[in-house]
């Protein structure tokens, strides 16, 4: 839980006195955004786990952190892999099987603890942070083909170049990643950055550099973070007009926050000028950031601060960093080929207490914790738009700071947030007058069933009210009100056949109001009480007809269109428990709707699709416009919720809290972990022109640094070159790190490992602990 306050500050004490902890990033794989507490901290190593053949690890949590979301931009969580299942010793005497990244997490320190043990004391000073260690750890370390950072972080652990690397340490200053590749010779390593180009007018990308100083437990930017823009290359004469790469590429940063326990962050905002619309080409640059240390253990070089941030860099200074930055940009597509992914109304545990969105697995999973986010759960959905030609951006702001007009359909799917009335009325008016399509996923509610979910938290002794379904269907039922849409209360779940497959419905919502000239797919499911989920009832009730999917072309011509489908789990990549049947996935039935809604992919821009009405999807072949409104019960409504449950809601709330502003009782605001981020837009810098002298100064500089075992250094020199990858590494380690079995006590006292293992986020299944180091 990142959000326990206390223990989130007890571990930046630790790390802070010079202690490295080195946690397992969780066995919830191969689901993303599963990483584990305090592994997915920037002042922890946090390690994955290699099956037995040497391949990543289908059980190894991966992803980015959801620390930031969604104002901010997540992190790397993972920050090396290593091996994670074997025979080992068995308590007691004998073998036994052992598997899971608590069995990867003492490898890492056996491999840190002998290496160090093998040098001399002034040897081992400079290494004795864990800033330091991770730098050793992730430059040395061998990225595997075919993988994204957020899977392995920076590789496979590789303790023959650790070794080579330690023995020229000098403490610096570091960012991973060490560059940012958005272009397609990126991927996979830099995926998501490179899974699309940028273009004028799109969202801007965000992105988080962390930051990591082997120089002092405590630092603070010397100067605002620069960008220097280098070269905008178009893609051949006469396809794209010759620009200044400083007009092409916007870079905005947030304000350096002092470096706590040897590290920190700065959140990276790349988006493309107006100027650049028809440009089509790559951009290249690089970022400089610089440190200035209060207890720097090394003297810096005379004049070192008034030098400025550029020349420091350019003659290695160790409190400086350059970060090469390479961005794939193309020509503003049209209209038809864009969509907008909220993120701004998502939240997840354990932002507040949004629970399962399957109600079948909350015995096992109560809280829906993995995040509704393109790059998590909704990861397939993502991939599968972007192969059928769609540009997918991401919403983090409210719905008043887009312009409609530049796409065909905005995602919204499985919101918890509540939406501000102004931002309601403004999506109401660009679906009704501006053309935008409207994708509405909904989940389920029940009142009922939310107060069998409430339970005392064993820490606080408190009760924790449920005031929020799968899904905020009331906020939803307001927005789509003037449209003669809505969801009912309830719960339903089963599956039904739709153009020849079957599909999940995973206690999901219904659709209990549909206008007339709309398309209304009906299915046999079983509804779900209060009592089947608290387990007191002997089945799960009666089975009815309900209108699960619909379709609403709008009349009029300048007027977009809405599909409401009562349930997003068949939509998401949740990974269901093992004691959990397989889902039958609904991406497809997405997909064919867009297709259908969309036909016009390379056309005027701003001219917006315009389906002729009545006009039927092959899903609904068979079936006919409602000649009359549909009705079929009440809509949800916020009067079924008990005070409680609406003060719960509320107070969990980021949106309330910006609304009515913050009270005591809003955790949402009263306990934030991540300030929203202030952007400020970086001023393009000329690049700096070292002398000579110089020149041979930053060459040692970065031997000094043990550069040497890393590939980026020449990328960084040339601004270009793709980084190269390698394949995992044999299981045989060095000869004598073959002694590892020998230094458990030794690993013990020199580092902490720590694994996560409290009962709400316990995802081990299995994994067995290694004696006392990871406890």
């Amino acid at each position: 839980d990142f959000r326990d306050v206390p223990f989130v500050r007890k571990v930046a004490q630790v790390a802070a006195a010079g202690i490295t902890i080195s946690s397992g990033a969780g066995n919830a794989g191969p689901g993303w955004g599963s990483l584990m507490n305090p592994a997915d901290d920037a002042a922890v190593v946090g390690v994955g786990g290699l099956d037995s053949s040497g391949e990543l690890a289908t059980w190894t949590s991966r992803g980015m952190t959801l620390w930031e979301l969604p104002h901010g931009a997540p992190r790397y969580g993972v920050d090396v892999i290593t091996h994670g299942e074997f025979w080992g010793a068995k308590p007691g005497g004998g073998c036994q099987h052992q598997w899971g990244t608590s069995v990867a997490c003492p490898v890492v320190v056996g491999v840190l603890a002998m290496l160090l043990s093998s040098l001399r004391v002034a040897e081992r000073a400079p290494l004795r942070s864990p800033a330091a260690l991770k730098q050793l750890v992730m430059a040395a370390a061998l990225p595997m083909e075919g993988l994204s950072a957020l899977e392995q972080g920076a590789g496979v652990l590789s303790p023959v170049r650790m070794e080579e690397a330690m023995r020229n340490f000098t403490p610096h200053i570091s960012a991973f990643p060490d560059k940012i590749d958005m272009t397609a010779s990126g991927c996979p390593l830099m995926w998501p950055l490179c899974a699309q180009p940028l273009y004028a007018s799109g969202q801007p990308v965000a992105l988080n550099l962390t930051l990591f100083n082997s120089q002092a437990a405590a630092s603070v930017v010397a100067e605002a973070p620069s960008w220097i823009a280098l070269t905008a290359m178009p893609d051949g004469e006469g396809s794209a007009p010759h620009l200044d790469a400083r007009d092409v590429l916007l870079v905005e940063f947030t304000a350096v926050r002092p470096l706590v326990a040897y590290s920190g962050f700065v959140g990276v905002r790349v988006s493309v000028g107006s100027s650049a619309s028809a440009f089509s080409g790559e951009v290249a640059g690089q970022i400089l950031i610089c440190l200035r240390s209060d207890d720097t253990p090394t003297a810096p070089s005379e004049g070192s601060e008034a030098r400025g941030c550029a020349a420091r860099a350019a003659e290695g200074d160790p409190s400086a960093v350059v970060v090469p930055l390479r961005v794939r940009v193309v020509a503003t597509p049209p209209r038809q080929s864009r969509l907008l992914f909220d993120l701004y109304h998502s939240s997840a545990y354990p932002f507040g207490f949004f629970p399962n969105d399957d109600l079948e697995q909350v015995k096992l999973e109560l809280m829906d914790w993995n995040g509704d986010h393109p790059h998590t759960a909704f990861i397939s959905l993502f991939k599968e738009l972007l192969a059928a030609g769609m540009y997918v951006e991401l919403l983090t702001s409210n719905w008043t700071s887009f312009n409609a007009s530049n796409y065909a359909a905005l995602l919204l799917l499985d919101p918890e947030e509540h939406f501000l009335p102004r931002e309601v009325a403004k999506l109401q008016r660009d679906v009704s007058q501006r053309g935008l399509g409207l994708v509405v996923a909904a989940d389920w509610f029940d009142a009922q069933i939310m107060k069998t979910l409430d339970y005392r938290d064993d820490a606080t002794r408190q009760m924790k009210v449920c005031g929020s379904g799968g899904a905020n269907v009331v906020g939803l039922n307001r927005l789509l009100q003037p449209f003669g849409i809505a969801f009912g209360t309830g719960v339903y779940e089963g599956s039904y056949r739709l153009g020849g497959k079957e599909v999940a419905h995973l206690s999901g919502a219904a659709l209990s109001s549909f206008p007339a000239g709309g398309l209304l797919h009906k299915a046999v499911l079983r509804r779900v009480s209060a009592a089947s989920i608290a387990r007191t009832a002997l089945n799960r009730q009666q089975t009815q007809q309900v209108a699960v999917l619909g379709l609403l072309k709008l009349p009029s011509s300048a007027a977009g269109w809405i599909i409401a489908l009562g349930d997003s789990s068949c939509l998401d990549d949740a990974l269901a428990h093992a004691a959990v049947p397989a889902r039958k996935e609904c991406r497809w039935v997405v997909g064919e709707l867009l297709a259908h809604l969309l036909p016009q992919r390379g056309g005027n821009a701003s001219r917006p699709a315009k389906p002729s009405v009545g006009a039927r999807p092959l899903l609904f072949a068979h079936t006919l416009p409602l000649m009359d409104s549909y009705s079929d019960g009440a809509a949800a409504s916020e009067r079924e919720l008990s005070d409680a449950q609406l003060r719960a809601f509320r107070s969990q709330s980021r949106v309330w809290s910006a609304m009515t502003g913050c009270a005591e009782t809003n955790s949402s605001c009263t306990l934030p972990l991540v300030l929203p981020p202030e952007w400020q837009r970086a001023l393009p810098r000329e690049p700096y022109v070292a002398p000579a002298t110089a020149v041979s100064s930053s060459a040692s500089a970065s031997a000094r640094r043990g550069a040497a075992v890393s590939s980026s250094s020449a990328w960084a020199e040339a601004g270009l070159a793709p980084r190269h990858r390698s394949s995992a590494p044999p299981l045989l380690l060095h000869p004598h790190l073959m002694t590892l079995p020998l230094l458990g006590v030794a690993a013990a006292l020199l580092l902490v490992c720590y694994w996560p293992s409290r009962q709400r986020r316990l995802r081990s299944r299995g994994s067995v602990q290694l004696g006392s180091v990871c406890a």
